[in-house]
Order: structure tokens, then sequence, then C-alpha cells
């Protein structure tokens, strides 16, 4: 595997991280924290902690989301160098077909010697159109082929700013002291964690459409 690539594809999928530094130095992607080496990726994508590594969670807690993404980067790699070619006429560029469903396709290829580009299309005898491109975002890229291929119904997944304002609600009503029972509450909570786990900045995202709203609502009154 291609260690640049490896390497800023990692870069590309973490989330900003406060007080930490990347350095690809000897061939090793290592990540400082606070000014201190704590641990690094190496060419193979599995991450190791330096021997004074310091035992605090915050190091615990981004180790874990570095081991995360280094993962997540390498599955996706490994796909993309074992998929066959993607064979059509009319295209310019190579790429590696990764699925094929109800005449949609998921294909990606390597960009030069650091980028990645998935795209979906639909496909006929005479070629493919209407692309849809997402950069190194395989995890959209995958969502748009499920859905464009009817592999999953399109009613039933939801946009970013739907998870928002559906987390706003439920947060809405856990604390509004509704008259609700304790299974309730579970299911409410349990709603709450699975829209932060694919929408991991939904609370600062709710406190910006609350606010919003409330600027909407007092405007309103101020006109009347």
């Amino acid at each position: 595997m291609n260690s640049k690539l490896l390497y800023n594809q990692i870069k590309e999928q973490l989330p900003p991280m406060e007080g930490v530094a990347v350095k690809v130095e000897d061939n090793k992607m290592n990540f400082y924290i606070d000014g201190r080496l704590e641990f690094y990726v190496r060419e193979s994508g599995g991450v190791s902690y330096m021997p004074n590594c310091s035992d605090t969670d915050k190091v615990k807690n981004i180790c874990g989301e570095i081991v995360r993404t280094s993962r997540f980067v390498r599955e996706y790699l490994e796909t993309i160098d074992q998929a066959p070619d993607f064979e059509v006429e009319g295209l310019k560029n190579k790429y590696k077909l990764l699925a094929q469903f109800n005449n949609t396709v998921l294909a990606a290829r390597v960009n030069g010697v650091d980028n990645v580009e998935f795209v979906t299309w639909d496909k006929d005898s005479r070629g493919v159109s209407a692309g849809n491109y997402f950069g190194s975002d395989f995890t959209r890229a995958k969502e748009d082929f499920a859905v464009r291929s009817d592999i999953v119904n399109r009613d039933k997944i939801f946009s970013t700013n739907e998870l928002v304002e559906i987390y706003r609600c439920v947060d809405d009503t856990l604390g509004g002291g509704y008259e609700i029972s304790d299974e309730q509450v579970d299911v409410l909570n349990i709603i709450k964690d699975k829209i932060a786990e694919v929408v991991p900045d939904v609370i600062e995202r709710a406190v910006e459409a609350q606010e919003h709203f409330d600027q909407e609502l007092n405007n309103g009154i101020s006109m009347n």
C-alpha cells in the first residue's frame, strides 16, 4: 500500500482535533498532542504508542479516533486495489468497479499519488451518465449508491439537516418535563446516541438551528 496515499487519506478523514499536530517523519505518520509525540501510524496502517506515551483520557480518545480512521481508510484503499478495472467507453480516466446493481455503478480511482475519487453513475449499453462525484467521501458515495440503485428505500434515509432537527426535537422532549415512560426515555436516548454517531457535531448544529429559529421568531414578533 502506498504510504503517502494512506497518510493523506487519514488526514482527510480525521475530524478537527484541538492540540493535535500531524507530521510525516521517517516514513511514519507521527501524532503530537499538545507538542508531545504520543503515537504514530505505520506504513501498514497500524497504530503504535510511543514508549513514554501519556496515560490520559485525551490521548486515549484521540488515539482511538486515529485507530478507527486508519482502519476505515485502509479497508477502502484495499478494496480499490483489489477491485477489477471498470471498462466502459467514454471514460477519460481509469476507474475500479467497486459495486454494480440495477444499472447503478459505484466506482473509484486514485487521482495522482495522494487523492481518491469515488463516483456513482447510471450505466446502460452506451456507457455511463449522470455522475455523482464525492471526492474521498466513501461513506456518502456508498449511501448514494445504495439509494440510487434502490438497495435502500430513499424515504428511509434522513439528510444531515433532518437528523439535526430530529435530535433537537428529541432533546427538547427529554428536557421539557413531559410525562413519558422510562421505556420512551430509553428509546429517545438511543435515538440521540445514534444521531451523534453519524453527525459528530450534532450538538453544535442543533444549537445553531435553535438560535436561528429563535431569531426568526423574534423578527416575526417585532414585525407585528
